[in-house]
């Protein structure tokens, strides 16, 4: 396959992220991403096992978007029919809202560290705990409010990780970055070299979680 850069266009495939959760049963999701000349353009996530909030429907969804199109979400197997709208919750309190985070037992994120965000944010809410990159359909949706990770000093964000999930973010209305507030870059071939973690929110919410995790 290609190793990916900042000229022509590029797929970008997980065929199952979250592969913890396909086994148990829970959240995955297959996920492809169109790339072209450096930037994300297209993201789609097969997830059969979430549906979003108030969706009219039960059972998996496609959810998708393309840049400037804005994002969506459909049942699976129907084509598209029945698509709604997804925005993310930009008028939440940090008392209110609550955090997307992998699942205890991940081994590619650092939860003390999001407990640690979260807190200095004011967050009390329970985290959302799924596997895979349902998280970012999650805050796009609504159903939760901040999608933090952060990595172990020794593990390499990979962009199929990322792609699809965070160009989803992005057209419900969220901020995507890293820690320093950076875009991410998914041109530099098959890693985001991400500094110190990243972060999926909406605008008002994004800025109080850099503050909190430039203070941790």
């Amino acid at each position: 396959g290609s190793a990916g850069g900042a000229s022509g266009e590029h797929w970008i495939l997980d065929p199952i992220d979250g592969t913890k959760g396909f086994l148990r049963g829970e959240q995955y999701a297959v996920a492809l991403a169109l790339m072209r000349e450096g930037e994300l353009a297209v993201g789609v996530m097969g997830c059969p096992n979430y549906t979003p909030p108030g969706a009219g429907w039960e059972g998996g969804s496609v959810v998708y978007a393309a840049r400037g199109a804005g994002a969506w979400a459909a049942p699976l197997g129907t084509g598209g029919a029945n698509a709604i709208r997804l925005r993310c919750d930009g008028a939440a309190a940090p008392v209110e809202a609550r955090v997307a985070e992998s699942h205890g037992t991940s081994v590619v994120s650092a939860h003390g560290v999001t407990a640690q965000v979260a807190d200095r944010m004011g967050l009390v809410r329970p985290p959302l705990q799924m596997d895979s990159m349902a998280k970012y359909a999650a805050v796009a949706a609504g159903d939760a409010h901040v999608y933090m990770r952060f990595r172990p000093a020794d593990y390499r964000e990979k962009v199929w990780d990322h792609a699809a999930g965070a160009i989803i973010a992005q057209e419900s209305g969220c901020v995507v970055s890293d820690c320093d507030g950076a875009p991410l870059d998914f041109s530099r071939g098959r890693f985001l070299d991400v500094e110190g973690g990243i972060v999926a929110a909406p605008p008002a919410l994004h800025g109080a979680a850099l503050d909190a995790a430039d203070a941790v």
